[in-house]
């Protein structure tokens, strides 16, 4: 193994495996050490329509440029050939364009997805090939902290166990705090057997509610809404949803900052409520009117000061409860042009990896040599 090359690869579905991954080169760089960062295969999400996710992250912010990765098609193309070495050849020849000589290099796994039932072959195809050191990332997802080590020891097992010289440990990600007087869930985790052996826990990230909040721009976009009154849609965040149809005394409590309000486009008393509560320096997030209703341009002039506040109003056709059930559908991943929170979920991962761990890589960043002998796949 080589510990120069770290391969992050997931213990199951929604760990987070794209932020860790792109905190660990940040994490790298805080620390004045050269990283590189490499992609192998591709999976974006049926919404994407840009370049790959994992590596324009990375890039914002860094002077790292890492190569492309191979698309997903391509690779089960591959597959469906048997032509895994073939693949393997293909992978070797990316990493090579992505790495600065002397780094230490992440290399960003297969997530575990559904329709990709050959991620885990994959994974340890690549970790072999490019003689990888393997990094676990979990996160609870509703499992008791011992549940949650069985649940990692057997993803281990995959790799060749916790015992196997090249997997080093793993990252929990998405853990939550204790209570007053009481641990929280990572340092009871951190207490758990299967960290008694050569197998460490390399960095808790607490959740962090306010790294998940959309822009009203990605609101917008999703719902194709046409904008009456842009204000600051730009950088305005959604907190959370309310879907107005009570009376306006039922829902006044509802009217706090952060909160994205829906609410059918003819009901004028909830709009100027909402405006009134913008006045009273209230940051709603927005308001989206449902149903197609178009505010009059005498009830736009008399909330002309609440839009002036940078209130943004939206208008869809569908009706409120279409709307509701469509948000279930809303994208949670990052997007690409939001820099702001890109910068903020590196920095903040970067700050919970273990520092001892990042700076045992000063001394081990030499350029990789490849033989034919790592193109033969058990």
């Amino acid at each position: 193994m080589s510990t120069n090359v770290l391969m992050t690869v997931p213990t199951g579905p929604g760990v987070g495996l794209t932020s860790v991954s792109v905190g660990l080169v940040r994490a790298l760089e805080q620390q004045g050490l050269k990283a590189s960062f490499f992609k192998p295969i591709s999976q974006p999400h049926p919404s994407d329509t840009g370049p790959d996710r994992s590596t324009s992250m990375v890039s914002q912010g860094s002077i790292l440029s890492p190569a492309e990765p191979i698309s997903l098609i391509e690779a089960e193309r591959y597959l469906y050939n048997d032509k895994l070495n073939e693949l393997m050849e293909e992978v070797v020849g990316r990493f090579q364009a992505s790495i600065e000589p002397g780094s230490t290099v992440i290399v960003e796994g297969l997530a575990q997805i559904p329709g990709h039932p050959y991620a885990t072959r994959l994974n340890k195809a690549i970790a072999k090939t490019l003689d990888a050191g393997l990094v676990l990332v979990t996160a609870p997802n509703n499992m008791k902290p011992n549940e949650l080590e069985h649940h990692v020891e057997i993803a281990a097992g995959s790799y060749g166990g916790i015992k196997a010289a090249d997997v080093i440990g793993c990252i929990l990600n998405k853990t939550l705090p204790g209570s007053l007087g009481s641990r929280s869930y990572g340092d009871i985790f951190a207490q758990r057997p299967i960290f008694k052996r050569n197998f460490s826990l390399l960095g808790q990230i607490p959740a962090s509610e306010e790294l998940t909040h959309p822009r009203v721009k990605d609101i917008s976009d999703f719902l194709n809404a046409k904008i009456i009154n842009e204000g600051e849609i730009e950088t305005r965040r959604v907190q959370s949803f309310t879907l107005c149809a009570r009376s306006v005394e039922n829902m006044l409590e509802a009217l706090k900052p952060g909160v994205l309000v829906f609410t059918p486009g003819d009901r004028t008393d909830v709009i100027m409520a909402t405006a009134i509560a913008a006045l009273n320096d209230i940051k709603i997030s927005a308001l989206v009117l449902t149903g197609g209703y178009q505010p009059s341009n005498a009830l736009m002039a008399l909330c002309g000061k609440a839009m002036a506040k940078g209130l943004p109003v939206l208008s869809v056709d569908s009706n409120s409860w279409e709307t509701a059930i469509n948000m279930q559908s809303f994208n949670q991943e990052i997007p690409l042009d939001d820099k702001e929170r890109i910068l903020n979920v590196k920095e903040h991962i970067a700050r919970c990896i273990d520092h001892d761990w990042i700076n045992s890589f000063a001394l081990n960043q030499e350029e990789r040599k490849f033989s034919p002998l790592h193109f033969v796949i058990a």
